[in-house]
């Protein structure tokens, strides 16, 4: 059985009460159709079970630091995908400093329906700094599905540290 969204989902904030509207609807083609409010995103059911989104969101199936300078990123686009999988990764690394994040990385993908892409992201010359400095680097990997905002955004998180090969000058200053 399949389970959809009520038609309204009520929110209490600080700062009043607002509902977001989602829907569910059956289509000509006989799939169902239906709003992920969440995640500004449309889904599809096909008679045969199979779900799909619209935009698609790519899956993060392997992260691995690469030396001193990168992040290697394996993504996979769903195969009942109805369009390629595009959006932006991006590093965030913890500023000891400051105590903010700050982004330190970002590549944009695109990847065909049930396919693999291995993206590797440099890391920015502050986030580099920062490793050299604090000897790790707490980071953020963020896999936004749109340019238009965060909604649906994938998080997951990796310390890089470094290479006990890797011999770095000491930082001055």
């Amino acid at each position: 059985m399949f389970r959809g969204p009520t038609p309204y989902v009520h929110h209490e904030t600080s700062e009043g009460t607002w509902y977001s509207r989602c829907g569910i609807a059956a289509g000509p083609d006989g799939n169902l159709w239906f709003t992920q409010w969440e995640a500004d995103r449309i889904a599809r059911v096909t008679p045969g079970g199979v779900v799909s989104e619209y935009p698609p969101t790519a899956v993060v199936l392997r992260i691995a630091q690469r030396g001193a300078s990168a992040v290697a990123v394996r993504l996979r686009c769903p195969a009942g995908a109805v369009r390629e999988c595009r959006g932006t990764l991006r590093l965030h690394a913890f500023d000891n400093l400051t105590g903010r994040e700050r982004r330190v990385g970002v590549r944009r993908f695109a990847v065909a329906p049930a396919a693999r892409a291995d993206l590797v992201v440099p890391i920015s010359a502050v986030g580099r700094r920062q490793l050299r400095r604090w000897r790790a680097l707490s980071l953020n990997i963020l896999l936004v599905p749109s340019a238009h905002s965060l909604a649906g955004a994938a998080r997951q998180e990796l310390v890089m540290r470094v290479p006990a090969r890797v011999t770095l000058p000491p930082v001055t200053g």
